[in-house]
């Protein structure tokens, strides 16, 4: 099934990655370590956690008993903070085509890319790696007029059922 709100394969890495090294904070985990966990390459994340080396969101130790760990407490560090050491910078979009065909004034989509781009921002660059480290799988956030939760949206009232084709 495809998916509206995607985000890349390094930034779904990266976001996993730190997460794990939150949740472990007194080990060193290696490529390996991390690799086996989130069942990913290990070529793609060495890559991924080069970046957050160079962007000092961990720390890299060689030789036996190396690995990696946070270079900051897990309360200091966001998911904007890690998904920004991976592709850049988070700016807000009026159009949801890539490329953009249009300036938002007249899209078929009105303004619900640039509402839904706050809403993920302000989700990522207030939940910090302490937040799902301790919340172990039961995030609670009320961003808006929604709700935000294991069971998805809710807030207006209305079903969110969809129509079968």
């Amino acid at each position: 099934m495809s998916s509206l709100l995607r985000i890349s394969e390094g930034a779904a890495i990266a976001l996993h990655a730190v997460c794990l090294l939150a949740k472990k904070p007194e080990s060193n985990l290696t490529t390996s370590d991390i690799a086996y966990e989130l069942s990913v390459s290990e070529t793609h994340l060495s890559k991924v956690m080069q970046r957050l080396v160079k962007r000092k969101i961990v720390g890299s130790e060689r030789g036996p008993g190396g690995g990696f760990k946070l270079s900051s407490p897990a309360h200091e560090i966001t998911l904007l903070d890690v998904f920004e050491a991976i592709e850049s910078f988070v700016g807000d979009t009026n159009c949801i085509l890539t490329p953009a065909r249009c300036t938002g004034t007249e899209c078929v989509f009105g303004c619900i890319a640039s509402k839904v781009n706050e809403l993920v921002i302000g989700f990522m660059g207030s939940t910090t790696l302490m937040d799902v480290a301790s919340a172990e799988g039961k995030l609670v956030f009320k961003l808006g007029c929604l709700d935000l939760n294991e069971g998805g949206l809710a807030g207006n009232g209305k079903s969110s059922k969809r129509r079968k084709r």
